[in-house]
């Protein structure tokens, strides 16, 4: 959808005033040279999400993980929300008089940023310009958006894509450089690198600094992919990546302190089989990757003073379109390391899922997904270990 000047002026004008926008008598090759070269597009959906739990689903919108519950351990849940709505702009322009350097960018926001149900503040996804030069294959990226590392996701109905159970990898500023490495006609070598915002936490503080910027330095993101295209079936690819970051904490209120490393490996494939079946997954080692969305949500053992170590990952099928349908099928898992948990922390969380999405039309979408999960806790002998849930989501989309 392309915004003319004119749309966006004749408001201004008549509500702040003709300073705001450029003089009615300018000459239209001036207003060419300022706005024309600027194209922008609205995008994004409306989205409902209607949801019933057997469990106690964590937060309950959505499902990071089962709360454990010995008391009540079949406590059923509904939960109904708009704050996936996702709205977003696209820009682009202005290109150099080669055509060599293009010029993108992005805002994208949704309505998980807190507040009350019925009164959700928006939350700013991505946020990010975009420079690529296409004769040297370079790209420059600065600002907001998802990580280098762990770059798929299985497409689920569910909000957080199986984050906290096998998915990781999240969004934070950035400013990330990549190579494209031309092998032969149809396949190439994808190289990008990223020095990245770390996020921490200020649990154990005593400056109440995040923990992350405590630390006084970047993160640091790579990953080296290979890509294969294919007329028939759809690109083909294959990654390793990793990173490491840092983080400070101050423990006590004598300026006593202690560095924790964070750390991953990890590898992720898309093999379409077909042109209707798509065969993807990703799995991950590493530690202390609560700000990757991790270890369930662990990071640092706050009692023994050491990073929890995590392994896991998720794989999927995508099945469509046919006709007006298309299927995902998935199983993900997350399994942090005993040896660095205590009593009462969640020590594996994972989920099999199914979704269904009708194309109505070309705007108008519905889904249905069916998913278990189950997750298990570090507990004393004699107490429940695990917490499991059924969970039947359905959801209409408007998109534009």
């Amino acid at each position: 959808m392309n915004i003319s000047i004119r749309a966006v002026c004749v408001p201004m004008l008549l509500i702040l005033g003709a300073g705001l926008c450029p003089a009615a008598d300018e000459g239209e090759d001036e207003k060419k040279a300022v706005w024309s070269t600027i194209q922008m597009q609205v995008y994004g959906y409306i989205k409902l999400d209607a949801a019933y739990d057997t469990g106690q689903a964590v937060p309950g919108n959505y499902v990071k993980w089962i709360d454990l519950d010995p008391l009540n351990p079949h406590d059923s849940q509904f939960n109904m929300t708009a704050n996936e709505t996702r709205l977003g702009l696209r820009l682009k322009g202005p290109a150099d008089e080669h055509g060599n350097l293009e010029t993108t960018g992005t805002v994208e926001i949704d309505f998980y940023g807190g507040g009350a149900e019925n009164k959700p503040r928006p939350m700013l996804r991505h946020a990010y310009v975009d420079l690529h030069w296409r004769q040297s294959n370079w790209r420059f990226l600065a600002g907001q958006t998802g990580d280098v590392i762990s770059p798929l996701y299985p497409k689920t109905l569910d909000y957080p894509v199986a984050w906290w159970a096998g998915n990781i990898g999240y969004r934070r500023p950035q400013l990330r450089l990549t190579k494209t490495l031309p092998l032969t006609e149809s396949s190439s070598v994808v190289v990008s690198g990223a020095l990245t915002r770390d996020i921490g936490s200020t649990a154990s503080t005593f400056t109440g600094v995040d923990s992350g910027t405590d630390a006084g330095m970047p993160g640091i993101q790579a990953r080296v992919g290979w890509q294969l295209r294919s007329r028939s079936a759809g690109p083909a690819s294959f990654g390793l990546s990793g990173h490491w970051a840092k983080e400070h904490f101050q423990i006590n209120d004598e300026g006593d302190h202690l560095d924790f490393d964070s750390w991953s490996g990890n590898f992720d494939f898309r093999l379409p089989l077909t042109a209707h079946v798509t065969f993807m997954a990703e799995v991950y080692t590493g530690v202390n990757l609560a700000q990757y969305l991790g270890g369930i949500g662990q990071g640092v053992n706050l009692e023994t003073n050491e990073e929890i170590g995590d392994t896991g990952g998720w794989i999927s099928l995508d099945l469509g379109p046919f006709h007006n349908l298309t299927h995902h099928v998935g199983l993900t898992a997350s399994d942090p390391d005993d040896d660095n948990l205590v009593l009462g922390d969640r020590s594996f969380n994972s989920s099999i899922f199914w979704n269904g999405f009708y194309e109505l039309n070309r705007h108008v979408h519905f889904a249905l997904e069916l998913s278990y999960w189950n997750t298990e806790y570090l507990v004393a002998e004699t107490d429940p270990d695990s917490a499991d849930n059924f969970r039947v989501q359905f959801a209409v989309f408007y998109r534009f």
